[in-house]
């Protein structure tokens, strides 16, 4: 690629995936071999691919933020601030979140929050 560059010829970038990335897709494909699909719940399969982290990195949450405020749920106590996570989130440079994308984030947010809630209460 560098030699294409010096000699300014067009290049394809090509889509490097994060070890998160491969990871996950390492992990699932070999559940569903076994016939195994895994659960949606977070804490089960990595944090990746809950409803939450696929809805964020459709509009440009990098999977550091991701991991951070699913971590932070786990932590808050009140609706108010799992919705104030996703808000802060909203207001990072390149994420295009706000009108109904947010509200839709947050609703997922509660939601994750609420899972995790039920888990910590087994």
């Amino acid at each position: 690629m560098r030699s294409l560059i010096e000699k300014d010829k067009k290049f394809e970038v090509q889509k490097i995936e994060s070890r998160q990335e491969i990871i996950t897709t390492l992990f699932t494909t070999k559940m569903e071999t076994v016939g195994i699909t895994p659960s949606e719940d977070s804490g089960y399969i990595p944090t990746s691919q809950t409803p939450l982290a696929r809805y964020l990195r459709r509009f440009g949450v990098v999977d550091d933020i991701i991991d951070a405020i699913l971590a932070g749920l786990a932590e808050e106590e009140s609706e108010v601030a799992v919705r104030d996570i996703i808000e802060a989130a909203a207001d990072t440079p390149e994420v295009d979140l706000e009108g109904d994308s947010l509200k839709e984030a947050q609703d997922l947010a509660v939601e994750e929050w609420n899972k995790l809630r039920r888990i910590d209460s087994i």
